[in-house]
């Protein structure tokens, strides 16, 4: 993930890089602009959930002079249970199963 973000949004401008991004469905965070930084950072995030996982995915860059600078993305999957959480291992509510791993069979 982390190495297609950089090589998709690394060669754009900024505002192609805005509409890319919102146009896949992320909402964005801007920082501050400042006289000495006029494109301010942005942190972008998405998150998609089935009944057994929670997925999120993140997009932070910066812009200088017009066109996107630097680029970092992660992703983090968060499932019932720890075995399918990626990158790492990670206690959360979602692991006291309140959905059911499987469905419940009909009667």
């Amino acid at each position: 993930w982390n190495s297609g973000v950089k090589a998709l949004l690394g060669k754009m401008s900024r505002p192609d890089a805005i509409k890319a991004i919102t146009d896949a469905g992320f909402e964005c965070e801007y920082g501050e602009a400042h006289e000495n930084y006029p494109d301010p950072m942005a942190v972008c995030k998405r998150s998609f959930a089935t009944r057994a996982c929670q997925m999120d995915w993140e997009i932070s860059w910066t812009a200088d002079k017009g066109m996107v600078a630097e680029v970092d993305g992660s992703f983090k999957r968060d499932c019932v249970g720890t075995d399918d959480d990626w990158p790492d291992k990670v206690v959360s509510p979602i692991d006291n199963q309140l959905a059911p791993a499987t469905p419940p069979k009909p009667n």
